[in-house]
Order: structure tokens, then sequence, then C-alpha cells
């Protein structure tokens, strides 16, 4: 007997051989990794161009955590890489690297003021 239904089919065949895949995705290889814990980022921001470095520093961090509380993360470490003016003259392009760990903890690094 010929079935042409393939998803009875299918479904009969996957059940007896322990393959609880839906038969839907049959011949198909899912390779799924978990999204891994901890990740280092990288985000440039846009800044008036007289804003002073402190300053500067504050809404880089309040940036990048507000980002990062989109997908549920934190930033441990906020490293400011390098700044420089853009070509209309009125803003400041800060390139920012992040390290992301657990909610609240804190990476000190050198320059930042406590």
């Amino acid at each position: 007997m010929t079935i042409t239904d393939p998803t009875v089919d299918d479904r009969r065949t996957l059940r007896r051989s322990g393959d609880n895949r839906s038969p839907r995705h049959r011949g198909t290889i899912e390779l799924m990794a978990d999204r891994p814990a901890f990740r280092t980022g990288y985000m440039s921001l846009l800044l008036p161009a007289e804003t002073g470095e402190g300053e500067a520093r504050r809404l880089i961090r309040e940036s990048v955590i507000r980002a990062l509380a989109a997908t549920d993360e934190w930033p441990i470490r906020i490293d400011v890489v390098t700044s420089m003016r853009s070509d209309d003259g009125h803003t400041k392009r800060w390139f920012v690297e992040y390290e992301t760990g657990p909610y609240g903890e804190v990476i000190a690094q050198p320059d930042q003021d406590e």
C-alpha cells in the first residue's frame, strides 16, 4: 500500500524510530547552540561634540545598559575604545567595547571615576 500523504507516513515512522522531530522538518539537521552566557560586543554612539569627557562616559554607560536591557543582558565592563569628530563637526562618534556578565556586577576600570 502506498500512502501519498507524507505527514501520516512520517509520523508513524518517526514515532517507531524514537525520533520526535516534527515531520515537517524531516531530513533537516537542526544544529542549535545555546546562546553563550556572556559575550563581548561593540557599539558606536553619536554625542554632541561639546559633551565633556565625564558626561560622555556617563551617557555611554546609560546607553549601553539600556541597549543590553532589551536582551536581558548586563554590561560588567564598558571601554571607550576611541572617539572621533563626525564630518558634520557638531557631533562626535564614540566607539565602545563591552562585556556582559551577571546582573549588577561591574569590573572596575582604571580610568573610571569612583
